[in-house]
Formats: structure tokens, sequence, C-alpha cells
């Protein structure tokens, strides 16, 4: 209902992401490798069925949106129907959630742009620390991650809206 509202022109049947699933996972690479399984499957479904269409990915890791927010999003069909995948990490996954929550208090949408600029940019600047997080762990042991993941959701639950 937000985004029909949001995006005034956009009809129902236009949405991509009416249906869809997250997963999250440790480290960036293993998103990656499972993009890659999940395009390799979709255009081999798409072979057997020519109604199917050609599925999109955006990777808002190489090329995040203003706001900071960083994911992989699939657009691909299954059993006909439009349905959006995202592959996260759990560190992006952490600040989505906070900024969700932040969102729904201040009565803005931070993801989008809106809202005080302090704030916004200091939840970008989170989001840079979160990628660097991330790409150490691609090379750290596994033993590690705990830590790392703890250090960073309590470094984003004190964020506070001025």
């Amino acid at each position: 209902m937000q985004k029909l509202g949001r995006l005034q022109s956009m009809g129902l049947s236009q949405i991509q992401d009416i249906a869809g699933c997250r997963a999250v996972f440790l480290t960036q690479r293993d998103a990656y490798q499972v993009l890659e399984r999940i395009v390799v499957n979709s255009e081999r479904r798409s072979q057997r069925s020519p109604t199917q269409f050609t599925t999109r990915v955006r990777d808002y890791v190489k090329d995040p949106q203003a706001s900071g927010y960083r994911a992989l999003h699939v657009y691909t069909r299954y059993q006909g129907r439009r349905v959006e995948i995202q592959l996260r990490t759990v560190l992006q996954h952490a600040w989505a959630g906070t900024v969700e929550a932040m969102s729904a208090s201040a009565g803005s949408s931070l993801k989008h742009g809106e809202g005080p600029p302090g704030p916004l940019a200091h939840l970008a600047n989170v989001a840079e620390v979160a990628a660097a997080y991330d790409l150490v762990m691609d090379y750290a042991p596994l033993w590690a991650f705990p830590t790392v993941a703890a250090r960073f959701r309590s470094a984003i639950e004190r964020l506070q809206m001025p």
C-alpha cells in the first residue's frame, strides 16, 4: 500500500515485489554465490517456458542507494508469478531493520531519503561501516563473525533519532 501511495502512476500488476522472500547470509560472498544459482535456475525455467520473462538483478551492494541501503534483489517469475528475492548479509539486514523501525517512529521513510538530514547522513555512514565489516567477513574465519556482528548490532542499537 505504501509503494502504491508513493508511486501514484504504478498499477498493482506492475509491482515486482508483490510476492517475495529474503535470505540472510553470514558473508557477502555467500549471497553472491546463491545469486548466481538463482539466476541460472531462473534461466533454465525460462528456456522451458517461453512465457517467462528475463530475470533481472539489482545489485545494491555494488551500487548502494543514497540512504546506504545494500542488498541483492532478484526479480523473476516462479510458476508464472512475479517474485522478488532479496539476498542480504546479517549486517545489511540489521541496518535495514533499524531503518524501518526508525522510520516508523519518525513517521518518514528514511530508506527513501525522507527525513531530517542529520539522521539520514548518520545512517548512510553506518551503512558504510557495515559494508566494511562485510568485506572483512568475506575473508575472516567463521569464528570471528559473532563478535563482529554483536559489536555492529550494539552500535546500531545506540542510534537515536534527534
